[in-house]
């Protein structure tokens, strides 16, 4: 989509906005080909369904609470670097 934009000359009249933050997003944020991205920690969101399944069936352990809110942010080139850590750290065993 960004390289079409820049192709047919529209870069700065064509906003673009993304979702989920990950190396090939960070790198259109950064080059200014994104205007933001909507980060919807999509690692968290995919694992976490899972891993509470698997704790309940494995060893009856019912999740701490019926909901799970994940995060979502805003970034943009000032609010973003290529230091973010992609993974988030996983629960630790009790």
């Amino acid at each position: 989509m960004c390289q079409a934009i820049e192709d047919l000359g529209l870069r700065r009249k064509v906003k673009v906005i993304a979702f989920d933050l990950n190396e090939i997003t960070m790198q259109l944020l950064q080059s200014d080909r994104l205007s933001c991205v909507l980060d919807q920690k999509a690692f968290e969101q995919g694992y976490r369904s899972p891993y509470v399944l698997y704790e309940y069936i494995t060893h009856k352990k019912s999740p701490q609470s019926e909901l799970i809110y994940t995060d979502i942010a805003i970034r943009t080139k000032y609010n973003s670097d290529l230091e973010i850590t992609m993974t988030p750290e996983l629960p630790q065993k009790a």
